[in-house]
C-alpha cells in the first residue's frame, strides 16, 4: 500500500517540482500521506482505468495512458496547492513573529 501511495506520486513530483531522486521519493511519501483522500481518489481511479482496459481493449490500445496521466497529475496538482498554500501560511506567521 505504501509502494503504491509513493508510485502515485513519483512522476507528477518529478515533473512539478526540480530536486533530486531521493527528494522525489520523500516528497511523495510525505505528501501522499498528508493528503489520505486525494490519495484514496488516485487510486481508486487508477484501479478504474485498469479494469476499463481490461475489458475494452480499444481504450487499452488509445487512451490508456494519456487520461489515467491526466487524471492523475489534476489530483496530485491539486495536493501540491493545499500543502503549497499550507506551507506559505506557516511562513507568513513566522514572519509576523519577527
Amino acid at each position: 500500500m505504501i509502494y503504491a501511495i509513493i508510485l502515485l506520486y513519483v512522476f507528477p513530483i518529478d515533473a512539478h517540482y526540480d530536486v533530486k531522486q531521493i527528494e522525489v521519493l520523500k516528497y511523495s511519501f510525505i505528501i501522499g500521506f498528508s493528503r489520505p483522500l486525494t490519495s484514496l481518489l488516485m487510486m481508486i481511479s487508477a484501479f478504474g482505468f485498469v479494469l476499463l482496459a481490461l475489458f475494452h481493449v480499444a481504450f487499452l490500445l488509445f487512451f490508456s495512458g494519456s487520461a489515467l496521466s491526466l487524471v492523475l497529475n489534476k489530483l496530485a496538482i491539486r495536493a501540491f496547492r493545499a500543502v503549497d498554500s499550507r506551507h506559505e501560511k506557516k511562513q507568513a506567521s513566522f514572519m509576523r513573529l519577527k
